[in-house]
């Protein structure tokens, strides 16, 4: 598990595993009636129908079988290739963390074992990444030496800006983002989007873009985010100034309210059909997860 403030080139390399060395720990988040999991994988489903004498038991379809009470299958076409767009979104709150590391290192530290692991099933990688320090894009590809020049770009945005000046990606920037983002989506892909979903952006305006696109949205999250520490005075290195922050349970009470709500607004502009939201935390280790076998989502139109 990666620690501290930034990644390397070597860092990100060296999460590469054996092939057939999955994630292994199951990750959900219910997100209204529907379980929460990674989108995508290099089967794509052709039917679903009732299951026949002689069909593969681990194709059945558990969800659609509970609601109907009979057991139906899933019907897989052949294995294909399957591009994989990682969007990666380094807003300067993900630049923040209380325990082990940033935000921002504990997301790179997770989707590049993604990337790694897809990238040995044959799948072909792409990315796109937005921060302080600019953007990135690059068009999926399946050999070694194209994820390394996009693992190289990722750890470059991964490293504190060096001026006194907080970090900051504009919200022109972020808009411009977006726009351009609809030029570079492909169909048959499989989008990861992996961010803190934090404000002033127009987030909303990023997911309504990507409806009609199968997409798992992955919320980078730190423990002193979701539960504010008891009131009293805390140190909190900002760059290279120390400075103190004060708690008392108002300002709790109305954080949590606002971020709950905030957070709320934005899980219903989902695409119900197409759309996932997990949720990580930078205390957990990605190579403990299991993205589980997940079938590509209905394409629209």
């Amino acid at each position: 598990m990666l620690t501290g403030t930034s990644v390397t080139l070597d860092q990100l390399a060296a999460l590469r595993r054996p092939p057939g060395a999955g994630l292994q720990k199951g990750l959900a988040l219910q997100v209204g009636a529907h379980e929460s999991r990674l989108t995508g994988a290099g089967m794509q489903i052709s039917e679903v129908r009732h299951y026949q004498p002689g069909d593969d038991i681990r194709h059945i379809h558990w969800r659609i079988s509970a609601r109907s009470n009979e057991t139906f299958t899933k019907v897989y076409d052949v294995e294909h290739e399957l591009p994989w767009l990682m969007l990666i979104l380094l807003t300067p709150s993900m630049y923040f963390g209380s325990r082990q590391a940033f935000k921002s290192v504990r997301a790179l530290d997770a989707i590049t074992q993604l990337a790694w692991q897809r990238q040995s099933l044959h799948d072909s990688i792409g990315s796109a990444v937005l921060s302080p320090h600019g953007s990135f894009w690059s068009e999926p590809a399946r050999h070694v030496g194209g994820l390394l020049q996009q693992l190289s770009a990722w750890a470059d945005h991964s490293q504190p800006i060096t001026s006194d000046q907080a970090p900051t990606v504009s919200l022109d920037a972020f808009r411009h983002f977006t726009e351009q983002l609809q030029g570079f989506i492909r169909r048959q892909q499989a989008i990861v989007l992996m961010g803190d979903f934090m404000p002033p952006y127009p987030w909303d305006a990023l997911i309504a873009s990507l409806h009609g696109y199968p997409t798992t949205f992955i919320q980078v999250t730190d423990p002193l985010e979701t539960a504010l520490p008891d009131s009293g005075r805390y140190p909190v290195l900002s760059g290279r100034r120390l400075q103190w922050l004060t708690s008392d349970r108002t300002v709790q009470q109305r954080y949590h309210d606002s971020r709950t709500r905030w957070l709320s607004e934005l899980r219903d502009e989902l695409d119900p059909q197409r759309h996932r939201w997990v949720r990580i935390d930078t205390t957990q280790d990605p190579s403990e997860w299991h993205w589980l076998d997940q079938e590509v989502l209905p394409n629209a139109g």
